[in-house]
């Protein structure tokens, strides 16, 4: 399995290779078990502002699309992108949808970003040909039986029109984080089904997405950390 970030904004110019663990370094990948997670909201010091200082470009933004970020930096001091990430995710929530991603750049002992990412807003979850769709924001549960997963969050998608503003960091700034496992290429190549796959001994899905619509993003070059919000 591996662990993916899908961005909500087309790509831009910057192109460091991501890395990082989805959920706290755990190799079994047991990232959900509903009666152990417990969502608490994010908290920060500050009011949140646009991610442009003046009224006339946001609006601009705004006549363009629908999903406009907002976002404060403040000075990252001695915070670490490790001590953020704990005081999203405790040591003992070890089930907890999260991630923290490192770029990576050749030659260098230290990307210059780091994003971190908590209770998503939303979870996918394919086991087989049946989607389960959790909306932590409405509270609803639903599921459905479809030829191909991917179809659920294309459909949650397709009404956004996000706009990429220079303000942002040129680092991952909110999206859809998760994996795909081995077993997810059943979906396209119908000569392998389901049917004929090993036996499940350890019960993980075939896919788990996550929608991080709040995410940490710190630029280690210019020592600060931003806090970015993308209400959809």
């Amino acid at each position: 399995m591996e662990a993916l970030g899908l961005s909500l904004y087309p790509p831009i110019s910057f192109n460091p290779k991501l890395s990082g663990t989805y959920a706290p370094t755990t190799s079994s990948f047991t990232l959900f078990h509903p009666p152990t997670i417990r969502f608490r909201p994010l908290r920060c010091s500050g009011t949140l502002s646009s991610s442009v200082d003046h009224w006339s470009k946001f609006s601009e933004a705004a006549e363009h699309g629908n999903l406009i970020p907002l976002y404060r930096s403040i000075p990252s001091g001695h915070l670490t992108p490790e001590t953020a990430y704990r005081c999203l995710v405790k040591e003992d929530e070890r089930d907890a949808p999260s991630f923290l991603f490192e770029s990576v750049e050749p030659g260098l002992q230290q990307g210059r970003f780091s994003a971190i990412g908590a209770q998503p807003r939303m979870e996918i979850v394919a086991y087989e040909n049946m989607v389960t769709v959790m909306d932590h924001r409405e509270g609803r549960r639903t599921k459905e039986f479809v030829e191909d997963p991917m179809v659920v969050p294309r459909r949650i998608m397709e009404k956004w029109k996000p706009q990429r503003l220079d303000e942002l960091p040129e680092a991952f700034c909110g999206g859809w984080v998760g994996y795909f496992s081995y077993d997810t290429v059943r979906y396209v190549e119908k000569k392998l089904p389901f049917s004929s796959a090993p036996k499940d001994d350890r019960n993980l899905p075939d896919i788990h997405l996550g929608l991080y619509d709040e995410v940490i993003v710190f630029d280690h070059v210019e020592k600060v950390f931003s806090l970015l919000i993308n209400k959809i």
